[in-house]
């Protein structure tokens, strides 16, 4: 039952339960979001030209720089649709795409705060880089669902997670390695495939619309344990 979300902590086994319910019931509107934004990114990627080794790895930086620009968008839009229909509210493609568009920079210039911090904690010591990134795993959502920026959204996730380290580290390793199931495979395909700039277009959208069913499960664990903080806050008794 999707009223889950909000009433108990769910069980990683759930999360993808409930993640899957949402993907199919919001696919054509993912769909459409996922094209819209990646068809035009993929043909700027298909048209980059790659020979040497050198050139790889300069091509692979232009890819993360342009996915972390443009293909984020997406991302925002996907979660914007699924908070609405959680909330038993429809929104359009445009409307998604743009509350996506109005949260692009907040979440640029809060991922860079991001970043340089989880650098410098790491740089002093490798574990409190690894804890606060944990604590920080859920700012993007705060900042497109409740409009937190900054340190604000990197607050209001540690909020989230206190109480809980453990379990939202074990959950992301899951998370992560559901990714690489459905990754490696679709790589495997990819370099069998002979090279066509139309064929290159078509599967790297087809890629991120499997993709995108992950962007949902990690929308349902942010709502899901948003939800239920207050929850542990009171009775938490295994703490960091």
């Amino acid at each position: 039952m999707l009223s889950d979300i909000n009433s108990k902590e769910l069980s990683i086994v759930e999360l993808f339960s409930e993640g899957w319910k949402l993907f199919i019931k919001n696919f054509q509107t993912i769909l459409a979001i996922t094209l819209i934004v990646y068809i035009p990114l993929n043909i700027i990627i298909e048209l980059i030209p790659v020979n040497e080794t050198s050139s790889l790895l300069t091509f692979w930086r232009i890819v993360n720089v342009l996915e972390g620009f443009i293909g984020i968008i997406a991302k925002l839009a996907i979660i914007h649709l699924i908070h609405m229909d959680v909330g038993g509210k429809t929104v359009t493609v445009g409307d998604a795409l743009k509350k996506a568009l109005s949260k692009w920079w907040p979440v640029f210039y809060t991922s860079i705060i991001y970043n340089i911090l989880t650098l410098l904690l790491t740089l002093l010591l490798i574990i409190p880089g690894i804890l606060y990134s944990n604590y920080w795993y859920f700012f993007i959502f705060a900042i497109v669902i409740f409009d937190k920026t900054g340190q604000d959204a990197l607050d209001y996730s540690k909020k989230i997670v206190e109480g809980r380290w453990w379990k939202v580290f074990g959950y992301t390793i899951g998370i992560g390695v559901v990714k690489l199931v459905i990754i490696v495979p679709l790589l495997r395909i990819t370099f069998v495939l002979p090279e066509n700039f139309f064929l290159g277009i078509i599967t790297s959208s087809l890629f991120e619309i499997i993709y995108s069913y992950i962007t949902v499960v990690t929308i349902v664990f942010f709502l899901n344990f948003d939800k239920t903080k207050k929850e542990v806050e009171v009775k938490a008794d295994i703490q960091l």
